[in-house]
């Protein structure tokens, strides 16, 4: 079963300086290491994280939405001024994970139909 970022919680937010490539801040966002295994084993088993998927097909934003419209005490509309900023608050904010962990099922056959839709053009 396909479960986001590989099964990994979620985490809340961490208590390092926010400067420097936010993808190297959010471990989820890591292939992991290549010193562990192939850099194509890497690069597959990114194909297969359903939050890159969701991502990749959807949209911070959207995902963003969706989020707050089951909880919406996730105050998220207009606080980013980039979207790696918002990528970030999607991976650390315990509001947003803890919807994303409970209800990331409701998401999951349309966004995999996306995503098959996609690769088949």
């Amino acid at each position: 079963m396909i479960e986001p970022s590989r099964g990994r919680r979620l985490r809340t937010a961490s208590r390092r300086p926010k400067s420097g490539i936010t993808s190297q801040q959010i471990p989820e966002m890591n292939l992991g290491k290549i010193s562990h295994s192939s850099l194509r084993a890497a690069y597959d088993g990114a194909r297969e994280d359903f939050m890159k998927i969701w991502i990749s097909v959807e949209g911070l934003e959207k995902i963003l939405a969706w989020a707050a419209s089951i909880d919406p005490t996730i105050n998220w509309e207009n606080r980013f001024a980039h979207q790696c900023d918002s990528c970030r608050f999607l991976f650390e904010d315990e509001q947003v994970g803890s919807v994303i962990r409970e209800h990331y099922r409701e998401r999951l056959t349309d966004v995999l139909v996306s995503r098959a839709l996609v690769s088949a053009v």
